[in-house]
């Protein structure tokens, strides 16, 4: 009878196997011994199922082939995408601005129509644009609005330009992805020619305001010269109008008494009336001089009369005739006299006529005078007008002083000359620009994901190899060796394959998709000693929990491919994934397979690699512990694939 295994799930009994082992050998031997013969059993399952091992070779190749097909299909992205079509819509009027034309929408619609990046279509109807984007037609659009240049050449607000890029996530959500970066990169070189075109004019205006400043400088200085005059002259104002408004108040005190003293209207009345009494009294004067004189005439003619008649008279007629004589020549000269005194009479009339006259026109003229010294001593400003007047003289003295010196600053300010900008108009508007020092530069996009796609096809290939074995499934005439002979002697053949499997994978890396590994020989290592520790993963899986090893190996892929930082950093995943993450055998596996690829991480490899071989250690520890075989007749044991 075989050996009892209490590890082994028994079938019916069976005879004794004359290959079995006696108990009397050393327990050494009869692992080496045992070890032979479960490879033995392995190595028979080839033997007899030829099919079997053709599907086997089928298997090496399934890693390479999923890798070349994956990563074939992304190898390089970027180099392929002028096979997306892209719809330009040019909808832009342009503007005029500061006596300039300007299109921008029209420059950049050529400018992206010239390049090769994308499959550029030009369109005319953003809504039949919009709809081929929908269709799928389309991989996006890109609408320039009508006011685009009006809008985006001022720049009075920061994105006041704005250029339509449709896209459809749902359609293709890394098409949608491009779509944005290319949103961007658009936003930038259409910011970069706006900056350079205004730096040309800002270039140009330098140029042309150097004579301004020149001209600026010298008017400057002419206008600080005539400050320093007119300085000059307010003071000059400034001692006048003090001056002036001395005397104003002096003069203003003489007319005001002069008015006070001027005749008052009765006054120059009284005058008036005065003088022309006196005329009217001469002119009566001499009415009574004209009849005197007739009575003179008259005494004169009866005392001739007198005297011719008294000559007969006896007795003194002679005298009276005589004395008669002596009166008329007095009466003679009398009326001479009054003839005289008439004649003065009348020029002292006519004189008095005149002085009435000029009288009447000095009063008058007086009277006139009066309202005029009385309004001229009206109108006169008052003294508190004239201080008011004194010091608005000293603070348009002070005014002047304060305009030569602000000039002088203003002067002093002003260079003589405009130092011209340097460079050019593009270096002006785009004067940075990040220079990329790449450590560990990859080529590819297809590259970048090698080593996660290298740990994905070798853990593929060993869950493949574990199905196709049947890790768990030994003879009966093996049954009873040493556990650590039935737990090391499954591993043998299998391992084989796997190598071939990961060999494989090296060699579609290299020469199929063309990959130059920065350490070939650090990648055939890595390649092969990981999927043997994967292998070591998946068997202690299915010896420990049976058949449902193979779910968990699935969901342990699943996890590994998320928190293994693969894909996207563990830094971006969330909270459950960044603890997973130093607890995954995938994470030192891309790790080395990155240090050996790319010379990432120093190119030390072999520290992550060395982590990895603990989790080999730990699973081939954890195999023979709880190792659970299935124990099969000869008959039985056959492929777990139905090649018949």
């Amino acid at each position: 009878m075989s050996e009892q295994s209490p590890d082994a799930d028994r079938g019916p009994p069976q005879a004794a196997d004359p290959t079995a082992i006696a108990p009397a050998r050393s327990w050494p031997l009869r692992v080496v011994s045992g070890f032979r013969s479960v490879v033995a059993m392995d190595a028979s399952m080839l033997r007899d199922h030829p099919r079997f091992v053709l599907a086997l070779m089928f298997v090496v190749l399934f890693p390479a082939l999923y890798i070349a097909i994956y990563l074939g299909g992304v190898w390089d992205p970027a180099s392929r995408t002028q096979a997306l079509p892209v719809a330009i819509v040019n909808l832009d009027r342009g503007v005029v601005y500061r006596d300039h034309n300007a299109n921008v929408g029209g420059d950049l619609a050529a400018r992206l129509a010239a390049r090769s990046d994308f499959g550029f279509q030009t369109m005319g109807d953003p809504a039949e644009a919009e709809q081929a984007v929908t269709a799928g037609k389309l991989a996006f659009a890109i609408v320039i609005p009508a006011d685009f240049s009006a809008k985006a050449v001022p720049g009075e607000t920061a994105g006041a330009g704005r250029i339509r890029i449709v896209f459809s996530e749902g359609n293709n959500y890394s098409t949608a992805t491009i779509a944005r970066r290319f949103a961007s990169e658009m936003s930038t070189q259409v910011n970069e020619a706006l900056n350079e075109n205004r730096w040309k004019a800002v270039l140009e205006a330098a140029g042309e305001s150097s004579g301004s400043l020149h001209e600026l400088k010298t008017g400057v200085g002419q206008l600080v010269d005539g400050a320093v005059r007119l300085d000059a002259g307010t003071r000059a104002y400034a001692e006048a109008s003090r001056a002036l408004s001395d005397g104003m108040k002096r003069l203003g005190d003489g007319i005001r008494e002069m008015d006070s003293r001027m005749p008052r209207n009765k006054d120059l009345d009284a005058l008036r009336s005065g003088a022309k009494q006196v005329a009217d009294g001469q002119d009566e004067l001499n009415s009574g001089l004209g009849r005197l004189r007739d009575g003179a005439n008259k005494l004169e003619s009866g005392l001739a009369t007198m005297q011719e008649k008294s000559k007969s008279v006896p007795f003194g007629g002679a005298k009276i005739s005589k004395g008669a004589e002596q009166l008329k020549d007095g009466a003679d000269q009398l009326g001479k006299g009054i003839e005289s005194a008439r004649s003065g009479s009348r020029k002292l009339a006519a004189g008095g006529e005149q002085v009435a006259n000029g009288v009447s026109r000095l009063t008058r003229g007086v009277a006139a005078m009066s309202d005029g010294v009385d309004a001229m001593a009206k109108a006169l400003p008052t003294d508190d007008r004239l201080a008011e007047f004194n010091d608005g003289g000293a603070k348009l003295s002070d005014g002047s002083q304060q305009l030569v010196v602000g000039l002088r600053a203003l002067d002093a300010a002003i260079p003589r000359d405009i130092a011209r900008l340097g460079g050019s108009a593009d270096g002006l508007a785009s004067s940075i620009e990040p220079e990329l020092v790449a450590i560990a530069p990859v080529a590819t996009n297809g590259g970048a994901f090698s080593p996660n796609m290298l740990a994905v096809a070798s853990w593929v290939g060993v869950v493949i190899l574990a199905n196709m074995f049947g890790f768990r499934l030994i003879r009966d005439d093996v049954s009873s060796t040493p556990r650590l002979s039935r737990v090391l002697g499954k591993l043998v053949i299998p391992a084989g394959f796997v190598a071939l499997q990961n060999l494989a994978l090296v060699a579609t890396l290299r020469y199929g998709l063309g990959l130059q590994p920065y350490d070939a020989g650090a990648t055939i290592v890595i390649a092969v000693a990981s999927a043997l520790i994967f292998m070591l993963l998946v068997y202690a899986l299915l010896l420990v929990v049976g058949d449902a090893g193979k779910l968990i190996a699935v969901l342990l892929l699943t996890l590994q491919l998320t928190a293994g930082g693969g894909i996207v950093p563990a830094e971006l995943t969330g909270p459950f994934y960044r603890a997973m993450h130093d607890w995954l055998p995938f994470t030192y596996v891309i790790e080395a397979y990155r240090a050996a690829l790319f010379d990432a991480f120093g190119g030390d490899w072999l520290t992550p690699l060395k982590t990895v071989g603990l989790f080999g250690a730990g699973a081939l520890a954890l195999a023979f512990a709880a190792a659970r075989f299935k124990v099969v007749p000869a008959e039985k044991f056959r492929p777990s694939l139905d090649l018949s």
